[in-house]
């Protein structure tokens, strides 16, 4: 949903619901770091009894995931409130133009590109640890 969220952005041409999924998108990609941080801590839990139980191999292969999706979900936000910041200072008044201009002239076009791209980072991460976590699952992904 969240992906398809920030393609939709990109795809409608009518200005106020495109400027309403700007807002979903900005509230989608809080929660998904909240849901990031909450799970992170989870399956560190859960990895930590697994490496005390002598499972040091799988440890070592999946740590690095969960890790990363957690990083990159913080870059992700951390990029968005630089380029906030950027955009307040540059020009305050047009900050919110979700028009059909050039795509490098409207922030908010600059914000769903970068939400968009954190989202399939996180997505490819996510799918790279079901894959390793669940070797025995019948759908395998080729990435």
């Amino acid at each position: 949903m969240y992906s398809a969220v920030s393609i939709a952005s990109f795809i409608i041409t009518d200005v106020e619901v495109k400027c309403d999924l700007y807002f979903v998108m900005i509230y989608c990609n809080v929660t998904t770091w909240i849901l990031t941080a909450l799970s992170q801590d989870y399956f560190r839990r859960k990895h930590y009894y697994l490496k005390l139980r002598g499972y040091i191999t799988f440890y070592k292969e999946v740590q690095p995931y969960i890790i990363l999706t957690f990083f990159v979900a913080s870059i992700g936000n951390i990029l968005m409130i630089a380029l906030l910041a950027t955009f307040l200072i540059i020009n305050q008044n047009k900050l919110f133009t979700c028009g059909t201009e050039d795509f490098l002239s409207s922030p908010a076009n600059q914000l769903s590109a970068l939400v968009l791209i954190q989202c399939l980072a996180i997505l490819y991460l996510m799918i790279k640890y079901t894959r390793k976590s669940n070797p025995n699952t019948k759908i395998r992904f080729t990435l």
